[in-house]
C-alpha cells in the first residue's frame, strides 16, 4: 500500500516526505468480497430432500476466505449458525 506524508513546521520549513513506516508496519487492502465456494442444503428427514414439521433443515457452506459469523434465514426465519472462519452450518427446525 502506498503512503506519503508531506508536512511543514510552524515556521513553514518543508520536511522530507515520508513514504514508509519507521516500525516496519504495513497494511494490506482487501478489496474483493468473499465468495461461497460450496453450499449444500438437506434435511434430517429419512428423505433428505423433504422436510416435515419437526425436521431440521441444514445449510452448510464454505467461503474462500475467513468471514465473520453470518446471518442465515431459512423460510424467512433466522437459523442457528455454527462454525467459524471458512466453514459454517445453519440449522432451522420446521414449524407448522
Amino acid at each position: 500500500m502506498g503512503v506519503e506524508v508531506s508536512f511543514v513546521d510552524l515556521a513553514g520549513n518543508a520536511a522530507a516526505s515520508v513514504t514508509a513506516g519507521t516500525d516496519s508496519s504495513s497494511v494490506t487492502i482487501d478489496l474483493p468480497p468473499p465468495t461461497l465456494t460450496s453450499v449444500t442444503i438437506a434435511s434430517d428427514n429419512s428423505d433428505p430432500l423433504l422436510a416435515n414439521v419437526g425436521d431440521s433443515v441444514i445449510v452448510t457452506f464454505v467461503s474462500d476466505e475467513p468471514i465473520v459469523s453470518p446471518s442465515v434465514f431459512i423460510e424467512g426465519e433466522i437459523a442457528d449458525v455454527t462454525g467459524s472462519a471458512t466453514q459454517f452450518s445453519a440449522t432451522y427446525v420446521v414449524v407448522a
